[in-house]
């Protein structure tokens, strides 16, 4: 039993691994048409170009990176800034709430 669920988790790994590195190579595919189309003049441009530019590292991020990696990586941010995190838990949970109660 220990084995087959072993076996499992495995396999779900290695599942969600493949999507997202399915998920980055899409993001940074959009980043790059985004970036040969939208106009790169002016404060507009310069903006755009900021949100591309995040786009394509997310992107590649993802897409060179496990959820194992990813895991160990928020739980990093999360030490180095406990309270910011605590306060932007209590920010989601309100919205969240906010949003749950309109229903």
């Amino acid at each position: 039993m220990k084995e087959k669920l072993g076996g499992l988790a495995s396999s779900v790994g290695e599942k969600t691994d493949g999507a997202l590195q399915k998920a980055g190579e899409t993001l940074s595919g959009a980043a790059s048409t985004i970036w040969d189309k939208a106009p790169m003049q002016g404060p507009l441009g310069n903006t755009i170009g900021n949100v591309v530019a995040g786009m394509d590292q997310s992107g590649e991020y993802l897409a060179h990176h496990g959820v194992g990696d990813i895991a160990h990586d928020v739980t990093a941010v999360l030490g180095k800034y406990p309270v910011q995190t605590l306060f932007v838990g209590i920010g989601f949970g309100l919205l969240l709430g906010a949003a749950i109660s309109r229903r």
